[in-house]
């Protein structure tokens, strides 16, 4: 079960900021990074990942796929970087831009496809049907 506190920890593991061995977040940093978590995840409708999300709490387990969670975890990392001055490792920072990709399409929202009026009311003008030798 991987909680919201899980993702934001990792995050900031992987930017360094705590220490994998014995870092655990302070309650600022906990806050401060559930408000810019939330506020991600909400954001990747305007980057073609509309996940449906819902606030969580720091207790709460993610709803998404485990399969998931890494990626969440990278690109969380990204947006955390310049509050904490950290600079990103370049493996992070690819990871971080395969994982927006990966959500992206897991979760993309294709609109609905409307023909258009147009072309709809001129094929309907002939009886017979168009033929493409005669037009």
């Amino acid at each position: 079960m991987t909680t919201a506190r899980d993702t934001v920890q990792g995050a900031l593991e992987l930017l360094r900021v705590l220490d994998i061995e014995d870092g655990d977040m302070q309650a600022y940093q906990a806050e401060k990074g559930l408000k810019q978590f939330n506020d991600m995840m909400h954001g990747f409708v305007g980057a073609g990942a509309d996940v449906g999300w819902a606030d969580l709490a720091l207790t709460d387990e993610l709803p998404l796929p485990r399969e998931h969670h890494e990626h969440v975890r990278y690109v969380l990392a990204v947006r955390l970087a310049p509050g904490y001055s950290a600079l990103l490792t370049p493996e992070v920072a690819k990871q971080a831009q395969d994982s927006l990709k990966i959500l992206q399409a897991a979760y993309r929202r294709v609109g609905t496809l409307r023909p258009d009026r147009a072309l709809q009311n001129r094929l309907s003008r002939y009886s017979s049907g168009w033929n493409i030798k005669n037009g």
